[in-house]
C-alpha cells in the first residue's frame, strides 16, 4: 500500500461538474452574444426610419428624381447630351444618404447572421 501523495487520483464526480461548468459558461455566453447582436440589429432597423427620411429628403432637394423622370421620358435629348446628363446625374446622388442606407442594411445582415450562428450554436449546446 505504498500510494504515492502526488498521483492522488480526482474525486469520480469532478469530470461531471467541470463539464457541468463548461456547458453553463457557453450558455451564458451565448446569451449575452444574442441579447448584444439583437440590440445592434433592432439599433440597425430602428435607424432605417431617420435615414429614409434623410435620404428622400436629399433626392428632393437635388432634383435626382426629377433628372431620372427625364432620362425616362426623353430619351433623345438624354442620348443626345449623355456625357452632360451622366456627370449631371452623378453631381445630384444623395452620396451620404446612399452610405448610410448601405451601412444600415449591412449592419443588420450582419447582425441577423450571428443572431443565427449564435442559436444554432446555441441548440448544439443543450443538446450535448
Amino acid at each position: 500500500m505504498d500510494q504515492n501523495p502526488w498521483h492522488a487520483s480526482p474525486p469520480p464526480h469532478l469530470s461531471g461538474s467541470i463539464v457541468k461548468n463548461i456547458k453553463r459558461e457557453a450558455r451564458r455566453k451565448a446569451a449575452l452574444t444574442m441579447s448584444l447582436y439583437s440590440t445592434v440589429a433592432l439599433g440597425a432597423l430602428g435607424a432605417f426610419i431617420p435615414a429614409y427620411s434623410y435620404m428622400s429628403s436629399e433626392i428632393a432637394r437635388t432634383g435626382f428624381s426629377e433628372f431620372l423622370y427625364l432620362m425616362y421620358s426623353d430619351s433623345t435629348l438624354v442620348i443626345i447630351n449623355w456625357q452632360e446628363m451622366v456627370f449631371t446625374i452623378l453631381e445630384s446622388l444623395p452620396i451620404v444618404g446612399m452610405v448610410v442606407i448601405l451601412t444600415l442594411a449591412l449592419t443588420l445582415l450582419a447582425s441577423l447572421r450571428m443572431i443565427a450562428r449564435t442559436s444554432r450554436g446555441k441548440m448544439r449546446i443543450k443538446t450535448i
